[in-house]
């Protein structure tokens, strides 16, 4: 048996294709339709019974009573815990060795040098002076966080899915293995996805997912700290390869309406109609405003049917809240044939009005709104509950004013940011100079203290003089 790190790092062959990870779930079906041998697999569980692997990965043990011979007969190689499972508990007292009598699959993979090992997180003590690999209640979260270690950056998937069904391949396990962990469905293991993919810089995605998924912030150069946070909020979170993009960074030149009423009320009013032209008009993309916070996987938003319309927005929370909201979009890019100038004439001609462009969306012509208004909560946070933050008050916005009830969230995010390396102490301070966010902000992040209320006198002192830039031209400031 070989330590399966020190192993891969000595098969070059290995590193010179990307890998892809096959489970049992719906999308196992549409392998069928894939090159596979475009790539190194991992078959989980009892994939190989289906299909031919680079490797097979199993933790329980009770796999290879059930198809042992299959796995043996389209897998080059086992990959397993030095500390296998039995009945969904490490055994302290089996190692992997100790197995070897009782399954003579097992003899066999490692009699040919085709057995490999590694040390799982459930065991109680390291055989190896490699860090414990993670895994929660998925064999999914093992491999990826296996396979990201020994320096795997690109990873697609199959079958890794949502719900609590298999592909009908596997139909016959259903009453046997089919959450057999007592988890409710397998959207539980995208839970600990963002954690692998953020640490090692992975580019993993499903197959049966358009990715990397695009999400555009709408922001002019004084937010660019809120979209800092905004950007490392998503990541925090997102379950596969994200790309983020600052249309501050990206806008083209471009004229601006004759008549004042119909100018952008903001600096980024428009910029979302530039989404279309800057995807080439192919394939999805979410919009945000820069004001927001993440909290939940948006491969949730990036998922949702677009069932004949081509841009879904916000529902209603109440009738308090405008009735519809498009802060929050995504975006049919195949389908939007915007043109920033074509619709700037448009509102010359009146054949639009700013209303109908910017808060009925008129150009989209088919637009639903299908999103839940927890991804578009204002100025709330209800934990559990609350997918998306959107801190609409100006005067109020965490980054301006300490007087916001959801302040510790959006703070709590800054430091992690800071922490991660996502932003630097010395940005923040830059964003300080600038007057783009209040002068002790930078206090705050020097103590920890995420509630701004619970600053001292001299900390929120700093703030007396502080007008934000944003807010200048309106001659107040937040308290």
């Amino acid at each position: 048996m070989q330590n399966f790190i020190d192993w891969f790092r000595q098969q070059p062959l290995f590193n010179a294709k990307p890998w892809i990870i096959l489970g049992k779930g719906p999308s196992f079906g549409l392998r069928q339709q894939t090159p596979l041998d475009t790539y190194h697999s991992v078959g989980l569980n009892h994939v190989p019974r289906e299909q031919n692997v680079d490797l097979a990965h199993i933790i329980d043990i009770e796999v290879l009573a059930q198809c042992g011979q299959d796995i043996e007969r389209n897998s080059r190689f086992l990959v397993m815990p030095m500390i296998p499972h039995e009945n969904m508990h490490a055994r302290a007292d089996m190692k992997l060795a100790d197995w070897l009598d009782r399954f003579p699959v097992l003899k066999k993979f490692d009699e040919e040098g085709r057995l490999l090992w590694y040390d799982l997180s459930t065991a109680s003590t390291a055989a190896s002076r490699h860090p414990k690999i993670q895994a929660y209640a998925f064999s999914s979260e093992a491999v990826l966080g296996l396979l990201a270690q020994c320096g795997v950056r690109k990873i697609r998937s199959l079958g890794l899915d949502g719900g609590t069904t298999y592909a009908k391949e596997f139909e016959d396990l259903r009453s046997t293995t089919c959450l057999s962990n007592g988890q409710q469905c397998f959207d539980e293991q995208f839970k600990h996805f963002p954690a692998i993919i953020n640490r090692f810089s992975l580019d993993y995605a499903s197959l049966a997912d358009e990715a990397p998924m695009k999400v555009f912030i709408g922001a002019s150069s004084t937010e660019w700290l809120p979209a800092k946070v905004l950007e490392y909020s998503i990541r925090k979170n997102a379950s596969f390869a994200v790309q983020t993009v600052n249309l501050a960074n990206c806008v083209r030149p471009f004229k601006m309406p004759l008549d004042a009423s119909n100018k952008p009320r903001t600096p980024f009013s428009f910029q979302r109609f530039l989404i279309p032209e800057l995807m080439q008009y192919s394939g999805r993309a979410i919009y945000l405003d820069s004001d927001m916070l993440v909290l939940q996987d948006i491969a949730k938003l990036w998922r949702m049917p677009f069932s004949g319309a081509n841009l879904i927005c916000t529902s209603a929370l109440n009738q308090a809240q405008r009735a519809v909201q498009y802060s929050v979009m995504l975006l049919d890019c195949n389908s939007l044939n915007w043109n920033i100038d074509t619709l700037v004439n448009d509102l010359d001609s009146g054949a639009l009005s700013y209303e109908a462009l910017v808060h009925g969306m008129a150009a989209a012509r088919k637009p639903a709104a299908r999103i839940p208004p927890t991804w578009n909560f204002l100025d709330k946070y209800v934990p559990g509950t609350t997918a998306l933050i959107h801190y609409t008050n100006m005067h109020s916005q965490p980054w301006l004013s300490r007087e916001n009830d959801a302040a510790a969230v959006w703070f709590q995010h800054l430091r992690e940011a800071v922490l991660s390396g996502g932003l630097t102490y010395d940005e923040v301070e830059r964003e300080v100079r600038s007057g783009n966010v209040r002068p002790s902000l930078l206090s705050q992040l020097e103590m920890c203290i995420d509630n701004p209320s619970q600053l001292s006198n001299n900390c929120l002192a700093l703030d007396n003089d502080y007008i934000p830039r944003q807010l200048a031209h309106a001659g107040s400031a937040p308290h």
